[in-house]
């Protein structure tokens, strides 16, 4: 992905459009509840593949979406019905998807960036459509790589939820996926992405190691320290690091997810 990375691009979400008082009858006469109030605090944020665009939603419900060149710019703020949790392009960079926190999924036009979500995918067209396996897919020359069993499976041993390791896989045109290397981080990571050479970006929960920026050799994947490029951004984060320093320490954006009870599904 190239990035100029001489001109960091701030954004401030309190300082966003905000959403259009609703009157009280007509919110009611939809039967909508009372408006609650949200945050600036962003939520999930994404870059489309060719890094030619970029998304946000933070906790009021909102949606912005970017453009990056030749130059970063706000290109459209709507507005989502529930808190969405994550984000992501699709490969035309056409549409961007986004699921919430009840398992719904919308699709946002990226070509006509006033336009409204539709949805896609509700929970329970999710429940509706299983079959009890799980299939992995090559989505580029739609091959199945694996299939499994939710029936067969076992639990083999149990794993931490905020472990701060990484588990990097490989795939091969035959047989399942296993793990080739475990990374061990000195801090908890808040993020991570794969640039367009490969080289894998972990950012971190700590102010003095911002990134750590691994490259794959024939020995493994290797820490870099001197990389130009990290320099360069973790000093663009140095000088803002006051946007970040109000989410160290707070706990994982899964707590957002719930899980309601209703006759015999859950």
């Amino acid at each position: 992905m190239e990035v100029n990375l001489r001109e960091p691009f701030v954004f401030d979400c309190a300082k966003a459009e905000q959403k259009p008082k609703e009157n009280k009858t007509e919110n009611e006469s939809q039967g909508g509840a009372s408006e609650e109030k949200g945050s600036d605090r962003v939520l999930a944020f994404t870059l489309s593949a060719s890094g030619n665009y970029a998304a946000l939603t933070d906790d009021s419900k909102r949606l912005f979406l970017f453009r990056t060149r030749p130059s970063w710019r706000c290109i459209s703020t709507r507005w989502v019905v529930r808190r969405c949790t994550s984000l992501v392009f699709s490969w035309a960079e056409d549409e961007l998807f986004v699921a919430d926190k009840s398992g719904d999924v919308y699709s946002f036009s990226v070509v006509e960036p006033d336009q409204q979500g539709e949805l896609k995918l509700g929970h329970l067209s999710m429940l509706l459509g299983i079959d009890g396996t799980v299939k992995l897919w090559n989505y580029e020359s739609g091959q199945q790589l694996q299939s499994i069993d939710l029936k067969q499976l076992y639990v083999s041993h149990g794993t931490a939820i905020d472990s701060e390791k990484l588990f990097v896989l490989e795939d091969e045109l035959e047989g399942p996926l296993t793990p080739t290397d475990n990374l061990t981080l000195p801090h908890t990571p808040w993020d991570m992405t794969f640039d367009r050479q490969g080289r894998l970006w972990v950012l971190l929960e700590n102010k003095d190691s911002i990134f750590l920026l691994y490259t794959h050799t024939q020995e493994g994947w290797q820490c870099e320290t001197e990389s130009l490029d990290l320099q360069t951004v973790s000093e663009a984060l140095h000088l803002h690091w006051d946007l970040f320093e109000d989410s160290v320490g707070l706990e994982s954006q899964l707590q957002h997810l719930y899980k309601g009870k209703g006759g015999r599904i859950i």
